[in-house]
């Protein structure tokens, strides 16, 4: 059945009312961190992993416990603090990630930069803290981590992160150095195995494995670093 003239410019402004309302409550600051402990002088400071100050790009999801949770490829997070180390709280399922310390994954055009290190997780149940960075000069960091694999190693659930000072002043900011991403480009992109980088470490003849495998590198992450774009998967 055919709807009205009259009821189809009816239902059209209540679904705009609705796309209003619902953009007004999703773009409203809430509390994080940053706005609660601007001065506070501690030398362990938790975060938690929905805390608006946590930077994610990416398809997440974020649970009404305070974690985050998604398990698609290349998913980026990006923390930035004051102080000399930073751990991470995470239950996973055997992933991999990029990690970069004050070394930027959006930046070095197509070939990119290379981590700092690779984090290689484990299998469990409970929640398990994994160093990020340590033995850092007092001051602002930015650490990231870009998901090298695939669904297939289990959802992740973030806990939150926590940032030391050997000096007695932690404290975790809003991710300002998002360049070249400023521009407001983004892409994204919608494939299969090639689109998740299966394989594309691996030497032949050889098992698939987590080691195999590289977001990182695959054509879409490779792409968006030329185009200084922001990348979904």
């Amino acid at each position: 059945h055919f709807l009205s003239p009259m009821l189809f410019r009816a239902l059209s402004l209540a679904l705009l009312l609705c796309a209003i309302v619902v953009h007004a409550s999703s773009s409203a600051p809430s509390p994080s961190a940053f706005d609660l402990h601007p001065e506070e002088s501690v030398s362990e400071l938790f975060v938690a992993a929905t805390d608006p100050v946590i930077s994610y790009t990416g398809r997440v999801y974020g649970t009404s416990n305070s974690t985050v949770q998604f398990d698609w490829s290349g998913i980026l997070i990006e923390v930035q603090f004051i102080g000399t180390s930073l751990s991470v709280s995470l239950t996973d399922g055997g992933n991999e990630y990029n990690v970069y310390v004050d070394v930027s994954p959006t930046t070095g055009g197509v070939m990119g930069e290379k981590p700092t290190f690779i984090l290689k997780t484990t299998t469990g149940p409970l929640p398990k803290t994994y160093t990020l960075a340590s033995n850092l000069k007092q001051g602002q960091h930015v650490v990231s981590l870009v998901k090298r694999t695939e669904a297939l190693f289990k959802v992740v659930t973030v806990h939150g992160f926590t940032v030391g000072s050997t000096e007695g002043h932690a404290l975790v900011m809003p991710v300002s150095s998002r360049l070249p991403r400023g521009n407001g480009r983004r892409i994204e992109f919608i494939g299969d195995s090639i689109t998740c980088g299966y394989g594309n470490e691996g030497n032949a003849p050889c098992d698939f494995s987590a080691d195999t495998e590289n977001e990182y590198e695959v054509y879409a992450y490779m792409t968006s670093r030329y185009f200084g774009a922001e990348v979904s998967l």
